[in-house]
């Protein structure tokens, strides 16, 4: 009623305020901290400037500040290019290729080892034989 017609329009959902943002001047004394060791990580940096504040963020919360920064450069990712127990061969029907897998041993409940081997279609992935 007190904004009219306008007051129907959609408005932005951002809050106002984030009651958990780590505060200015301890965000301050982290960068002034790497600034001066630049080797340092979030956990060293925490360390040398809690003397000084009361309640500090995590260390995972430095972290994404320093990267916010631009103060850690971002690690190199590693590209797998396939999956290690994938098999690397194909088939075109059943029974192309049969796999046998040992499962490693265990200790059955009357005291003896059992050595599990399993023999698989590899096209149907279909047990033939355990």
């Amino acid at each position: 009623m007190e904004q009219g017609v306008e007051g129907l329009t959609d408005r932005g959902r951002r809050p106002h305020t984030c009651p958990h943002k780590t505060d200015g001047a301890i965000v301050e004394a982290i960068v002034a901290a790497r600034m001066k060791h630049p080797t340092w990580g979030p956990k060293k940096l925490l360390q040398i400037i809690s003397p000084h504040y009361q309640e500090l963020p995590a260390v995972s919360t430095t972290a994404d500040i320093l990267s916010r920064k631009g103060l850690i450069a971002p690690g190199k990712r590693r590209i797998r290019r396939f999956h290690p127990g994938c098999p690397k061969t194909t088939t075109n029907e059943p029974n192309d290729i049969w796999t046998a897998d040992y499962k490693g041993h265990f200790r059955m409940g009357n005291s003896l080892y059992c050595y599990p081997l399993t023999v698989c279609d590899m096209h149907s992935r279909y047990l033939l034989r355990l």
